[in-house]
């Protein structure tokens, strides 16, 4: 089962199941994983999972996260990412994750996926050996790019250079294109909208996408454009796109 670990100085001070629809964190007591941090807001963040996917957010308006060093709003978890909350850090560990679905995470040996499962329960993950995993992944994940039809990408082709690329408005609609070593795929998120996948509204799993599709979050279109020598998916793959998600 999935779940956040926090730690100060390499200590575990606290840790969480996540097996509910939401869990909050910040410094005040009303908050379900309290941090006794001065610099964050009584209720700082949100936890929320969304079928077989995990998402953290940011509560406090204008106000972003440090999620493996990085500032982000929202963000779907993968196994091994760190949150920064000032002197401590919050580590999400999904076993599930790093032993079944390593196309979603980090590319690993077999060998390595065994000694983390073995440790995950006692140890925090080295951040330093997450984040040179994470870039090595990178290199490993399909190529793609998105060209605006309308909206903030309008006129401009993006090339997707992380392994998520977040289109739409949290008010209206947002989806995630991610990417893996075999393919890239698309995933609708929240919103009041759905997204539209070739102006077919998208169901709850993953669909790979193929050069040449448009993807529709109201406000948004773009059409997806593949890259140097993308990994096709194996047949036994495309039949539950989601439990790889």
């Amino acid at each position: 089962m999935a779940k956040i670990v926090l730690s100060l100085d390499g200590k575990i001070i606290d840790q969480k199941f996540l097996d509910q629809s939401r869990l909050t964190l910040g410094s005040g007591q009303e908050a379900d994983l309290v941090v006794p941090c001065d610099s964050l807001q009584p209720l700082h963040a949100a936890f929320s999972t969304i079928v077989n996917d995990r998402f953290i957010e940011s509560l406090v308006d204008g106000q972003t996260l440090m999620v493996n060093g990085k500032a982000i709003t929202r963000h779907l978890l993968q196994h091994g990412d760190v949150v920064f909350l000032g002197d401590y850090r919050l580590k999400y560990l999904n076993a599930n994750a790093a032993a079944h679905s390593l196309d979603r995470t980090q590319w690993l040996e077999p060998a390595r996926v065994r000694d983390i499962s073995a440790t995950i329960a006692d140890a925090p993950l080295n951040l330093d050996y997450a984040c040179a995993a994470a870039r090595a992944a990178r290199d490993r994940l399909a190529r793609g790019s998105v060209t605006g039809v309308w909206g903030r990408f309008a006129g401009t082709t993006v090339e997707i250079d992380r392994i998520l690329l977040a289109l739409g408005s949290p008010d209206e609609c947002v989806a995630v294109i991610n990417r893996r070593p075999t393919g890239c795929f698309l995933s609708h998120v929240s919103g009041k909208l759905r997204t539209k996948h070739n102006g077919t509204v998208l169901g709850n799993q993953a669909v790979l996408l193929k050069d040449g599709d448009t993807i529709d979050t109201g406000k948004e279109q773009v059409v997806f454009h593949t890259l140097g020598d993308s990994a096709p998916v194996p047949e036994d793959d495309q039949g539950d796109v989601r439990e790889a998600a």
